[in-house]
C-alpha cells in the first residue's frame, strides 16, 4: 500500500508494503514513463513471531530506522554549506532605512495610484540614488587610498640571465577598461601641437592623420612638415616611429615637380606612390588601381577555398559564406570608386560574377543576371552609386556624421521657392572654375602606424561636391578637393563600422 513519506533530502517517497517477497540486492531503477524510481532493498526486519510480539510503537521506530537506513545506503546524504550572500560594504543602516522607507512607498503608489503618492516615491528615489553615490565614492575613495603597494615591476630575461626589478611608472596592465580611457586623455594636447603648424588632424585608435593643403609654388612646404614632426617627436619624448611614416602626395597637375622630401635627424622620408589607409590603398593620381588589384587578389582566394568544399554545402551556406567573405570586401568603402572608368571597376565585376556562380554552382559561362535578381544583389558600379547617394541622403537628412554636412551643403534659395522643402543640394560649378581650382591646390597625405598625414579640401566657397577629369588632359587624376574630403570621411567611418555598411 502507498504510504507518502519524505526522505531527510526531502524527496517524496511512495512506499510499498509487500509480504513474502526477498529482494537479494539494493538497486534503484528508473520509471521511463515517469519521474519516479522504482527501489528495490533487502531489509534486515525481525522475524514474524519476534515482530508480532513487540509493542504497537517499538515496532514502528524499528520499522522506520530500517528502511531509513536502506534508503541512506542507495541515496545517502551529503551536507551544503549554506551560501550566505555578503552585504554590500557601502550600505549602511542609514541607507538601508532609506531603502526600506522607498520600497513601502513604492507599495503605497502600486496600491493606490495617487499622484502623490507618485511623486513622493519619485523624491524618495532621486534622494536614495544621490546618497547610494555618495556612499560608494566614499568607500572606494577609501579603499584606493588604503590599499597596499600595488605598483608594477619588470625584469628583463636574456640569454639565461634575469635583470632586477624595475619599477614601472607608467601604463596600465594589458587589456584593462582605463587603456583607451587614459589614451584618449593622454593624446588630447597632441592636437594643439598639430595645429600651431597649420595642419588638420584626424585620430583613430592609435594613428593620427595630419592634412595640408598647399600652393604648387609654395617652397616651405617640406620646413612646415619638418617643424611639424619635430615638434610632435618632442611631444612623444623621442619615441615617434618615422620608419612607419609614409608621404604621400596629390599634385594639382601630374607635372608638379618639387622636391618634398623631409629629413628629421637621421631619418630621412620621401613621397610614396601609395599609401594604405584603413585597408584602403591611395595612390597619388586617386585611380585605386592598387586598392582593387588586391581585393580582387583577396576575393578570388576566397572563392577558391569555397569552391573546394562546396560539393558539402547546400546552397544558403554558400551564399552565407560567400556573402561574409566576398561580397563584403567588395562592399567595404566602395563609394571611393565613383567615377572611375568602366574598365577599372571591370575586374570587382568579374568577381562578383564568380561568386553568384559559385552559390548557384552554375558553369562558367552562365548568364549572370537572373542570378543576381534570385540573390537580390546590385551589380558593382550601381552598388557604388547606391552608396553615393545613400550618403547624399543622410548627410541632407542629418543622420550621417557632423564633418560630412561643411563638405554636402544644402541649397538654400535666396528668396521662397516651392523647391526649397527639396533639401536640394549645391550645384557644381563650372568647368572653367573647376579647373582654375585643379591648378592652384595640391593636396599632401603622410600617413604611419604612429603619426599619418590626409590630405585636405581645398576652398572653393566649399561649392564643390563631386570631381571630375580633365578633359583638356584625359590622363589627369581626379582633382576636385571636396570630393577627396567625402571620399576619405566615407572611409574613415565604414572603417569605424558604424554607418554605411
Amino acid at each position: 500500500m502507498p504510504c507518502h513519506h519524505k526522505h531527510k533530502s526531502g524527496s517524496l517517497l511512495d512506499l510499498i508494503y509487500t509480504r513474502n517477497c526477498v529482494a537479494d540486492n539494493g538497486s534503484d531503477k528508473p520509471l521511463h514513463i515517469s519521474d519516479h524510481f522504482f527501489i528495490t532493498l533487502s531489509s534486515s526486519l525481525p522475524s514474524t513471531t519476534l515482530f508480532s510480539s513487540l509493542e504497537v510503537n517499538a515496532a514502528t521506530d524499528t520499522l522506520c530506522s530500517t528502511l531509513t537506513s536502506c534508503l541512506d545506503n542507495i541515496r545517502p546524504l551529503s551536507s551544503r554549506p549554506a551560501r550566505s550572500t555578503p552585504l554590500n560594504p557601502w550600505l549602511s543602516d542609514v541607507l538601508r532605512k532609506h531603502q526600506s522607507e522607498l520600497r513601502a512607498a513604492e507599495r503605497k503608489w502600486c496600491k493606490s495610484k495617487d499622484p502623490s503618492d507618485l511623486s513622493m516615491y519619485q523624491s524618495l528615489v532621486s534622494s536614495f540614488s544621490a546618497q547610494v553615490h555618495t556612499a560608494k565614492s566614499s568607500y572606494f575613495h577609501k579603499k584606493i587610498n588604503n590599499a597596499p603597494d600595488t605598483r608594477r615591476f619588470f625584469r628583463v630575461a636574456w640569454g639565461g640571465e634575469v635583470s632586477k626589478a624595475h619599477h614601472l611608472v607608467t601604463g596600465v596592465p594589458q587589456g584593462s577598461v582605463l587603456g583607451p580611457l587614459l589614451f584618449s586623455i593622454y593624446t588630447t594636447s597632441l592636437g594643439n601641437n598639430i595645429q600651431a603648424h597649420g595642419f588638420s588632424y584626424h585620430c583613430y585608435a592609435d594613428d593620427t592623420q595630419l592634412h595640408l593643403s598647399f600652393q604648387p609654388d609654395d617652397p616651405t612646404v617640406a620646413a612646415q612638415i619638418s617643424d611639424c614632426l619635430v615638434d610632435i617627436s618632442a611631444w612623444m619624448k623621442e619615441q615617434l616611429n618615422l620608419a612607419k611614416t609614409e608621404l604621400l602626395v596629390f599634385p594639382a597637375t601630374p607635372t608638379l615637380q618639387q622636391d618634398f622630401t623631409i629629413h628629421l635627424g637621421l631619418s630621412t622620408i620621401t613621397p610614396s606612390s601609395s599609401a594604405r589607409n584603413l585597408g584602403v590603398i591611395f595612390d597619388d593620381q586617386l585611380t585605386f588601381k592598387d586598392h582593387i588589384a588586391k581585393t580582387a587578389r583577396f576575393c578570388r582566394f576566397a572563392l577558391h577555398n569555397i569552391r573546394k568544399i562546396r560539393p558539402f554545402l547546400t546552397e544558403q551556406a554558400t551564399q552565407l559564406l560567400v556573402q561574409a567573405l566576398v561580397i563584403s570586401r567588395l562592399d567595404y568603402c566602395n563609394a571611393l570608386l565613383a567615377d572611375l572608368p568602366s574598365c577599372t571597376i571591370k575586374l570587382l565585376q568579374m568577381i562578383q560574377n564568380a561568386a553568384a556562380r559559385l552559390v548557384f554552382n552554375e558553369l562558367k559561362r552562365a548568364h549572370v543576371t537572373p542570378l543576381f535578381i534570385t540573390l537580390h544583389w546590385l551589380p558593382v558600379a550601381a552598388c557604388i552609386k547606391f552608396k553615393s547617394l545613400m550618403l547624399e541622403y543622410r548627410t541632407a537628412t542629418g543622420s550621417a556624421p557632423a564633418y560630412l554636412h561643411s563638405l554636402l551643403p544644402i541649397y538654400t534659395p535666396s528668396r521662397t521657392l516651392r523647391s526649397a522643402s527639396e533639401r536640394r543640394l549645391v550645384a557644381f560649378v563650372t568647368e572653367e572654375a573647376r579647373r582654375e581650382t585643379s591648378g592652384s591646390i595640391c593636396k599632401l597625405l603622410l600617413l604611419g602606424r604612429d603619426i599619418d598625414m590626409v590630405r585636405q579640401a581645398g576652398s572653393n566657397n566649399g561649392r564643390q561636391v563631386y570631381g571630375r577629369r580633365d578633359k583638356s588632359n584625359p590622363r589627369q587624376a581626379r582633382v576636385n578637393p571636396a570630393a577627396n574630403v567625402i571620399r576619405m570621411g566615407e572611409a574613415v567611418e565604414w572603417s569605424d563600422r558604424r554607418e554605411f555598411r
